[in-house]
């Protein structure tokens, strides 16, 4: 997901949750403001129902989520007085999204952008501690699941933590802004400890998103200085867990890109197949679902696919990364969105189609080989809302893609299963859980 701050002024109101529950129909339901609406994905394993739930006062921006199980998530917040974010936060669900809670966290952060957890127990978020503290880089840990969040010292020599994740056993890798560009530093100790591994290729000034297909190789979308208030996307790859990186070359007009997900293309996903419902689910069941509605009218004219074929990369591993096409830093949906896959760990590169309704991707999660979810939000002239595009089964996976919209704006997405996904944004957090 994107790393940018908006701090912009937002609603005093409570930031809201969409749960998605997958069913034989889709609808898209708002508890809060509307009646059920159809929605179809007949070609893809993300048919459901979306749900709005508040999230408590003053929560009112959310910037990071993980769902490391079906029913957990945590999340990155920001509490909001007069309009204005103020605080750091974090808030939990273990019920599927019905409810959620803050916990308490060390006043040593002033600002969480990141958090990954690897199970319910052990999570690490990142982000920079208060100005009044120098406004470093900072990271806060828990192992039993939030009921006590600890603050390891800050990290010297870093600015900010902009994207991390943790992998297994407790190693976490985590991009820091330096001093002379985006550093890796890495933890082997569920984030009690960090170390300096690398600096990323020249130029780079930050990372948007990090993504390791095993304990050695990762992905990360950063940003290059393009001018005053313009940067472009870059996509560096590390084969040592973060000593050492190597660039990419992206198609031309690509822009600022803010997350990605790889995967070993030789490794099964243990994620749940299209048509399977988890019997660890703890959603209710309830009566069977009417028959699915027709699919709504949507603006979603695909340009035709073009592939750019560049080197190095990474044989085996298969990315999929979202952006836009816009460099402006700040401006409003003045882009379209922007989805390249490869296959090959980024020697060759793909655009696919994507909807004309989108303005940005934002956020990305594939938790099986062909299952992805990207969210963002929509293009002018139409009122800003949140797009989702879930992809669909067989071999052009994104041709086939479902494409939906909610309220508001979205920033970030995690899915721990196949059918199963919290949408998080910076007033809207949306989840989506199998029943």
């Amino acid at each position: 997901m994107s790393r940018r701050r908006r701090h912009v002024a937002v609603p005093a109101a409570a930031a809201l949750v969409v749960a998605l529950s997958t069913t034989a129909c889709s609808s898209l339901i708002d508890r809060d403001t509307a009646p059920p609406v159809g929605i179809v994905a007949r070609s893809t394993p993300w048919a459901g129902v979306f749900t709005s739930v508040s999230l408590p006062l003053p929560v009112s921006q959310l910037t990071a989520i993980s769902c490391p199980t079906l029913s957990s998530c945590w999340g990155t917040a920001a509490t909001v007085t007069q309009g204005v974010p103020d605080a750091a936060a974090i808030v939990v669900t273990h019920d599927v999204g019905s409810t959620w809670a803050p916990q308490t966290i060390p006043g040593t952060a002033g600002y969480l952008s990141a958090i990954s957890c690897r199970d319910a127990s052990h999570c690490v978020a990142g982000g920079e501690t208060s100005s009044a503290l120098g406004g470093v880089g900072v990271v806060l840990t828990t192992d039993d699941g939030g009921r006590v969040w600890t603050g390891p010292p800050p990290i010297a020599g870093t600015s900010d933590i902009t994207a991390l994740t943790c992998l297994t056993g407790g190693r976490c890798l985590a991009v820091a802004s330096g001093v002379l560009g985006a550093l890796a530093v890495v933890s082997d100790d569920d984030g009690a400890s960090w170390q300096l591994a690398g600096a990323l290729p020249p130029g780079t000034t930050g990372g948007t998103g990090v993504s390791c297909a095993d304990a050695l190789h990762c992905w990360v979308t950063g940003q290059v200085g393009a001018g005053v208030d313009h940067v472009t996307g870059s996509v560096d790859y590390t084969t040592d867990f973060g000593a050492q990186w190597t660039a990419v070359p992206l198609p031309t007009g690509t822009g600022m890109l803010n997350d990605l997900s790889c995967t070993s293309s030789t490794t099964s996903s243990s994620s749940l197949p299209f048509g399977t419902t988890p019997a660890t689910t703890s959603a209710t069941s309830g009566p069977p679902a009417a028959p699915p509605a027709p699919p709504p009218a949507t603006s979603t004219t695909l340009p035709p696919t073009t592939t750019t074929t560049t080197v190095p990369g990474v044989p085996g591993f298969d990315c999929t990364v979202v952006g836009t096409t816009s460099t402006a830093l700040g401006a409003v949906r003045t882009g379209r969105g922007i989805l390249l896959t490869t296959t090959d760990g980024g020697s060759t590169w793909t655009s696919e189609r994507v909807p004309t309704t989108a303005a940005s991707f934002s956020g990305l999660s594939c938790p099986a080989v062909g299952s992805c979810v990207a969210v963002g939000t929509t293009a002018l002239p139409a009122t800003e809302s949140g797009l989702v595009v879930l992809t669909g089964n067989g071999a052009d996976i994104w041709k086939k893609a479902a494409v939906l919209t909610v309220p508001q704006p979205v920033a970030a997405v995690s899915c721990p299963a196949v059918g199963h996904c919290v949408m998080a944004g910076e007033s809207v957090s949306e989840q989506l859980d199998a029943s």
